[in-house]
């Protein structure tokens, strides 16, 4: 079992605790059909728009403020 960590745009990532988190890793989760996010905290906002720019969540479920949030921290780090 693994976990992948990935950074704010969708690119693997290396972070201490890995090996150490039980989880899936990004190739499990393009295996399901329909993955599903739940993001409602602003603080979690880099991390929700790293796993969107991922390609791995179909639906994300979250607050409007939160959308707006992602949605400005993807006009800043826009790469292209």
């Amino acid at each position: 079992m693994g976990y992948d960590f990935i950074d704010i745009h969708g690119q693997p990532a290396v972070n201490p605790i890995q090996g150490r988190v039980i989880g899936l890793t990004v190739q499990e989760l393009f295996r399901i059909p329909d993955v599903v996010a739940i993001a409602s905290e602003n603080t979690k906002a880099a991390a929700t728009l790293g796993a969107l720019r991922s390609g791995v969540i179909n639906t994300l479920a979250t607050t409007v403020t939160n959308a707006h949030t992602i949605l400005a921290l993807d006009d800043a780090t826009h790469k292209g």
